[in-house]
């Protein structure tokens, strides 16, 4: 089990691993990753920080509204076939 530590702390310290994991995996939910990862400056954690978080932002925005115009379309189709 020790021998996975130091795997751990190499795949954690390398920027380009948050850097995927951050956009193309888990969002926001990777930021205390970003944080504990010694691959970047304290700048460039914030910086990476807040884009993440817009990013997430934007992306649930996105579903919700997804979600709101496939509930509209199956609303329409539903009073269309009752009439």
């Amino acid at each position: 089990m020790s021998g996975d530590a130091p795997a751990r702390r190499d795949l954690l310290d390398n920027p380009w691993f948050i850097i995927g994991l951050l956009f193309l995996a888990t969002g926001a939910l990777g930021l205390p990753l970003l944080w504990r990862s010694r691959g970047f400056s304290s700048v460039f954690k914030v910086v990476i920080g807040v884009v993440v978080t817009i990013y997430t932002i934007l992306l649930i925005a996105l579903a919700a509204w997804a979600v709101m115009w496939a509930w509209g379309n199956v609303q329409d189709a539903l009073e269309q076939s009752n009439h």
